[in-house]
Parts: structure tokens; C-alpha cells; sequence
């Protein structure tokens, strides 16, 4: 018998740890309200800002009215939408992800515990000089030769090291808003990782962050 998926959200307000709700409901309340099912502390989150709805084995977000509106992979919401996984919920300053887990399953990375930390430490090196577009990995200066777009995908996430990068925020700086899809963007990943780790016995440099995005950990 297969693993049965589990859908949560990932819920980072500004100032505060990320905490994972498991959606364990049919209806799910958000708001600023104590009395919400989903507590989110910000002065700029209505008492009741959202509901998330569960149809079927979809779930579909909707705003209940709030001041300042709810987006989704950053279009605003003018009715319910049916979130797909790894959407980023916006509500105010706050970010959502919805993610659909398998229990068990340990081959998917844990998020990192706060914003701007390290997820490994270690002798290991890259370096990827935007003014020359050359990468070069560990200390011995492998040079490594990188397509325009795989290029543009590793600065990215060397730029912003320590961090997750969303699939929207990589697929729009690496092809353009609207212009991806997420199996391009996995192809990606695994050419680039390819060609930067290729001793498996080397520690991982791109981790993957199963329905958000990618990290780079050096």
C-alpha cells in the first residue's frame, strides 16, 4: 500500500520561526484573530483575512474581505483559487507555501530552521564570478563550463547562498515570467548538478526543496 500525501502550509511572518500546519481540516480560518485556526501575527493581516477550502483532494484559498488582499504566486485573488504544490500564498507580509508531504519519506530535505541561515558548513568551495560567467568548484579551481541559462540559475542561487529560491522566483529570472514550466526548471537543476558535483562522494551543493524551490549550501 502506498504512502498517503499529507497537505501543509509552511507559514513565515516576519520576525518569527516558520511553523508548519498540517491541513488536517475541511475549512481552515486565517487571520490576525485568535480565534483562527491559522494565527497569523501581523498588524497588516485582517482578523479574518482567508480561508483555505479542502474539494475533493484539492484545497482552494479564497479572501474573506481583508484590507489588504491575498495572493497567489503573486496574482491577487478576486475568487477561490485552487492551490497547486509549492504555491506561494502572500497574505500582508506574511508567506505561504503549500506543500504536499509523503510521512516517512526522508528523502526530502528539511526547510531550513530560520531565514539567512547556513544549511552546511564545510572546506568544500564554489566560486561563480558574474563578470567572467566562469565557476570554479573547490579549492583547486575546477573550472566548469555552464550554458547561459544553467549560469544564470547557479548566480542566482550563489547570490541569494543561505536561503531558498522559490521555482517562480528562479523560472522568472532564468526564462521570464510565464514563459517556464517546472519540468524545465528540474531538467535544469540536475544538468547544473551535474557538472558541479560530479564526485558523489562529494557533499551536495544544490539542495532541493521538494514543492518550493532550490538552495545552494556552501
Amino acid at each position: 500500500m502506498g504512502k498517503r500525501t499529507v497537505a501543509k502550509l509552511v507559514v513565515h511572518v516576519p520576525g518569527l520561526e516558520r511553523v508548519e500546519v498540517p491541513l488536517r481540516r475541511e475549512v481552515l480560518s486565517l487571520g490576525r484573530d485568535p480565534k483562527c485556526d491559522v494565527v497569523l501575527q501581523s498588524p497588516y493581516v485582517s482578523r479574518l483575512h482567508a480561508r483555505l477550502d479542502k474539494r475533493g483532494d484539492s484545497h482552494f484559498i479564497s479572501d474573506e474581505g481583508s484590507r489588504n488582499g491575498t495572493q497567489v504566486d503573486g496574482k491577487e485573488l478576486s475568487a477561490p483559487a485552487r492551490l497547486h504544490p509549492g504555491a506561494l500564498i502572500t497574505i500582508a507580509n506574511v508567506e505561504i507555501w503549500y506543500m504536499l508531504d509523503v510521512p516517512g519519506d526522508e528523502s526530502t530535505d528539511r526547510w531550513p530552521p530560520s531565514a539567512g541561515a547556513e544549511v552546511r558548513r564545510g572546506s568544500l568551495q564554489l566560486t561563480v564570478d558574474e563578470s567572467t560567467h566562469r565557476v570554479w568548484v573547490e579549492e583547486r579551481k575546477v573550472d566548469v563550463s555552464l550554458s547561459l541559462l544553467e549560469f544564470a540559475f547557479l548566480h542566482l542561487l550563489y547570490s541569494r547562498r543561505g536561503t531558498v529560491c522559490t521555482r517562480q522566483e528562479i523560472g522568472a529570472a532564468v526564462w521570464g515570467e510565464g514563459r517556464y514550466d517546472y519540468a524545465m526548471l528540474y531538467r535544469l537543476a540536475q544538468r547544473v548538478k551535474q557538472k558541479i558535483e560530479a564526485d558523489p562522494a562529494h557533499p551536495r551543493y544544490i539542495i532541493g526543496h521538494r514543492g518550493i524551490g532550490y538552495a545552494l549550501a556552501i
